[in-house]
């Protein structure tokens, strides 16, 4: 067996592949579900390991991954939105990255183009907290969805946009723009 490391969410194939299936499993135990079977190692037999896990039935908590049926797409990206603001969010650079697209860019408030991996090596927690105002959602497409959105306390009023798209049944981000509001 070789193992070879790989840039996580850069757009490699299996990496993105293995994080699917992460935040699949995520969701279905949330949900108290049976995860999606992955491919698993060569020769390892079903349910017959020590070290598998067992999913056991339990109620679903109210957080992101079991959010209602009835909830909106436009509410679950707010709500996604809004985790990317939190400091527990903020502090997990894997978290962060697996709300944000492969492709994902940012124009920010003081005009900086921002890579993925720009903000990935740098986000932290805020300084302080931002509000955050919806001024409006748009559905774009099936899998498109816009926020606009003001966010003060980060220095002054910041009028926001972000582009969330989703992928299978993620919701990611895919472009953020801040401008100062005068």
């Amino acid at each position: 067996m070789r193992f070879q490391w790989v840039k996580g969410h850069a757009g490699h194939g299996l990496n993105e592949e293995a994080d699917r299936l992460a935040n699949a499993a995520a969701q279905a135990y949330a949900a108290g579900r049976e995860p999606e079977a992955g491919p698993g190692f060569a020769g390892a037999s079903p349910g017959g390991s020590e070290h598998a896990f067992e999913v056991t039935t339990r109620q679903p908590e109210a957080d992101l991954f079991s959010l209602s049926e009835e909830v909106s797409d436009e509410d679950k990206v707010v709500a996604l939105e809004r985790s990317l603001l939190s400091d527990e969010v903020r502090a997990d650079p894997a978290g962060v990255a697996g709300l944000l697209h492969p492709s994902w860019q940012e124009v920010g408030r003081s005009g900086r183009l921002r890579t993925r991996e720009q903000l990935l090596a740098e986000i932290a927690p805020l300084a302080e907290p931002v509000e955050l105002e919806v001024v409006d959602t748009q559905r774009l497409g099936a899998d498109l969805v816009l926020v606009l959105w003001r966010g003060s306390g980060d220095g002054g009023s910041t009028l926001r946009s972000s582009l969330w798209q989703r992928t299978g049944q993620q919701w990611r981000q895919r472009f953020h723009q801040g401008t100062p509001e005068g």
